[in-house]
């Protein structure tokens, strides 16, 4: 008779370790993992900071950057590494120059800072060492930062210089905007200015997207391109940069009214399918409702939870197509100081599935092409199945041969004693 005690610890060990691929297999837990929820997460909790709307996110290797905001006794900013995968924060070095605008951008493991200080320097926290350095470029037009993108290796901003205009009849002043774009390059660091969008706008009522290598402006413009006040009439529309021929062209659309004050983030298509959703909360004057863009469709849907929160500052960042609203809850003055609640919410968007879906297959055989390098960002389908069926591959042999063997030593036993 074969030896069940023997067996027993050898097939549960089997199980604890392919238990433990599949869980790693998954970006997400499987509590947290339901399509179209909210999670409350922890939140990066700083006495006495207030982000003003104002702080910003970077993601560099699944983990969060959220800078910005001003601290009123010291007059710091704040820092801080959220990791998604053990709820945890860091407290980092603080900015050097803090100011209640900031906007953030990852490249090469490093995070790039460009605040709204008249001129803007462009400064660099080195993840690393954990220092910041100041570049050569500087931003003399400024500005109002609103946010910046790497796409070819070049670092892309968009600024939204806000300009007040008098009528000289009544006296009244009016605000306007217009949308600037620079590109800076990291490695020579120069800086120049781009082609810009020709509608002026009104006070920064907008709000901008990277969607495969293509930067998206939702917003209110005015139905004339000059800036003056008698340039009223206003509508909301899209507009999208193209990197190659440095052009802005509009796409049609019934974009809803308010869009430009809320928050916005898109999915890869990855985890998730392909959609830009816009978190907007009742402070804003218009209602907490979350918006999805389809930018194939070119469709918008209000199928989407709304974000269970108001009032306060925030930025939204996008780890493996998981959206992740960090910022504060309220503020209220009491004192002579402000105090804040801050948040850190989780949105596990529509469609998610946490799989990476398997490549299309195509009839026709792929031609060498010597200059493709190696995707070092991103991992196959092939490559999240390797594990847990190597591990699984690995038990039923070791299962089997112990079965064996221990069959081969009872029939031992039995010529010997029989």
């Amino acid at each position: 008779m074969l030896n069940v005690n023997k067996i027993i610890p050898l097939m549960l060990l089997f199980f604890f370790i392919c238990g433990t691929f599949v869980t790693a297999f998954n970006p997400v837990s499987a509590s947290e993992s339901v399509e179209n929820s909210w999670n409350t997460k922890t939140p990066m909790d700083i006495n006495n900071v207030s982000f003003f709307n104002d702080l910003d996110t970077a993601v560099v290797n699944g983990k969060i950057y959220a800078m910005g905001g001003y601290r009123y006794n010291e007059g710091g900013g704040i820092n801080g590494c959220y990791d998604p995968a053990t709820d945890k924060w860091t407290i980092l070095k603080t900015h050097p120059n803090p100011n209640e605008a900031v906007a953030l951008v990852a490249f090469q493991d490093k995070i790039y800072c460009m605040n709204s200080i008249i001129p803007s320097e462009i400064e660099i926290y080195d993840i690393a060492t954990d220092k910041w350095s100041t570049t050569s470029a500087i931003l003399e037009t400024t500005l109002y930062i609103s946010k910046a993108y790497t796409m070819e290796e070049k670092i892309f901003i968009l600024t939204s210089p806000l300009l007040l205009l008098q009528n000289p009849y009544t006296d009244q002043w009016y605000n306007r905007c217009i949308i600037h774009l620079y590109v800076f390059d990291p490695v020579t660091e120069r800086c120049i200015e781009l082609a810009g969008i020709p509608f002026p706008m009104y006070h920064q009522d907008y709000v901008s997207v990277l969607v495969d290598d293509k930067i998206m402006v939702f917003g209110s413009f005015f139905t004339g391109t000059t800036l003056t006040v008698e340039n009223k009439e206003r509508e909301y529309k899209i507009f999208v940069y193209n990197l190659k021929t440095d052009e802005w062209s509009e796409i049609k659309s019934d974009v809803p009214d308010g869009i430009g004050f809320s928050l916005a983030g898109a999915t890869t298509g990855r985890y998730a399918p392909q959609k830009v959703y816009f978190f907007r909360s009742e402070d804003t004057g218009f209602s907490t409702c979350t918006y999805v863009y389809d930018p194939v469709a070119n469709s918008w849907s209000t199928t989407a939870e709304p974000m269970p929160s108001f009032g306060g500052g925030y930025s939204v960042a996008v780890v493996d197509d998981i959206f992740y609203v960090v910022g504060e809850e309220q503020r209220y003055y009491n004192s002579g100081s402000y105090n804040s609640v801050y948040l850190n919410l989780q949105y596990v968007p529509m469609g998610y599935t946490g799989v990476v879906p398997a490549p299309e297959t195509s009839n026709a055989p792929e031609q060498p092409n010597p200059s493709k390098s190696p995707n070092l960002t991103g991992t196959s389908f092939l490559t999240y199945l390797i594990v847990p069926i190597s591990a699984l591959t690995v038990g039923i042999v070791v299962i089997i041969s112990v079965f064996f063997y221990l069959r081969a030593r009872k029939s031992t036993k039995s010529v010997e004693y029989g």
